[in-house]
């Protein structure tokens, strides 16, 4: 089938047999490890078709079958449903999804395993996922009878065992223990009235450990209004509060503010090795095709590999625009007492940058030595 996702090949045999009044069928391919076993039957003859069927999915690799370096797992699945027509009131069915040894994004998560019913238009759904240490678990229903879909969702983890592959070969591990609820109507921006709660227990992503965070968030006339979003650990505090728009037409506010006396953690996150103290306020501004950021940034006895810097002030006011390569706007810096191989007295850099038609970086250094 051109343009599908399979990327193996399917074997296998299909029978249908029986008058219309009572029609049986079967299914059984395979292919890759893969397996694939069905039934049904079904009165034809009626204004209101009656049915019934089942399948078996069985050995599917994520990996092999859909050749995305970034999936990984071996699903295993039953199915079955039933119905009086095809309306949604009419129908009914349950499924038990497993998916072994899963890795989404060079995340290593464990095994997966998702259970869901529907019945009279609202549907069940209880899943769990179990790493080598921890694991999480989430329920929740839908609601599907109206014209806007319905949810009240729940997700807890709990001492969840994070690993995630690096480019180098590395891994950044760490436990992951949080509760959160969503609660709305409506899937796509335009119609969605959601509200999401989440808190963040005491956890930890490679170095980094974590005290506790928050989010409360609701999304609703293509907004995202932040009430509370923070994450504390015992070297730094992370706010947001605003608002974002998500289409060209819907502008929004977002305050931010970052404080850490010690980056040394952070910068171990990505390989690198450093320390001193960073504090960033700044306000966003605009929509995802056209966002505008100003805002200061605080150093204070900043190392990093072999720069130091006793002191610095920067201040920043950019703008991006939706497919430029480079944002907009002015950059400058003030660093006092740097010691790069040379000591310095005082570096002072103005950056302007223009992500126009044609993409430049202006640059006007001064610098004093000891």
């Amino acid at each position: 089938v051109a343009g599908w996702p399979l990327k193996r090949d399917l074997a296998g045999n299909v029978s249908i047999d029986g008058a219309l009044d009572d029609l049986k069928g079967n299914l059984d391919l395979a292919g890759a490890g893969a397996k694939i076993a069905g039934k049904f039957r079904a009165d034809l003859a009626q204004d209101l078709p009656r049915y019934s069927l089942s399948a078996t999915l069985s050995g599917f690799d994520l990996r092999q079958w859909l050749e995305d370096k970034n999936f990984a797992g071996v699903v295993g699945a039953t199915v079955e449903a039933n119905g009086t027509g095809f309306a949604l009131q009419n129908t009914g069915a349950s499924a038990r999804v497993e998916v072994r040894s899963t890795v989404v994004e060079g995340w290593t998560l464990g095994d997966v395993s998702m259970e869901g019913r529907l019945e009279k238009s609202v549907a069940a759904v209880n899943g769990q996922l179990k790493s080598r240490l921890g694991g999480a678990n989430w329920r929740g229903n839908l609601g599907l009878g109206n014209k806007r879909p319905t949810y009240d969702l729940a997700l807890t983890v709990k001492d969840l065992d994070i690993q995630k592959a690096l480019p180098d070969g590395k891994a950044v591990e760490g436990k992951l223990n949080l509760k959160g609820t969503v609660k709305g109507a409506g899937f796509t921006p335009a119609d969605m009235n959601t509200r999401a709660e989440v808190e963040i227990l005491p956890s930890t992503v490679g170095p980094v450990a974590l005290k506790q965070g928050t989010l409360n968030a609701t999304l609703s006339e293509k907004k995202v209004r932040i009430s509370r979003a923070s994450l504390t650990t015992a070297e730094s505090d992370l706010s947001v509060s605003g608002e974002f728009g998500l289409d060209v037409k819907t502008a929004g506010k977002l305050d931010y503010r970052f404080r850490a006396a010690d980056v040394g953690p952070w910068l171990s996150l990505v390989n690198q090795k450093g320390s001193g103290s960073v504090d960033l306020a700044g306000q966003a501004q605009g929509n995802l095709a056209d966002l505008q950021t100003q805002g200061a940034v605080r150093l204070s006895g900043l190392r990093l590999e072999s720069v130091s810097v006793k002191n610095g002030d920067v201040k920043f006011a950019l703008r991006r625009v939706k497919d430029q390569t480079l944002p907009q706007g002015t950059v400058t810096t003030h660093l006092s007492d740097v010691d790069a191989g040379v000591a310095l007295q005082r570096i002072d850099v103005s950056t302007k940058l223009s992500g126009q038609k044609s993409d430049s970086v202006q640059f006007d250094i001064g610098a004093q030595d000891s």
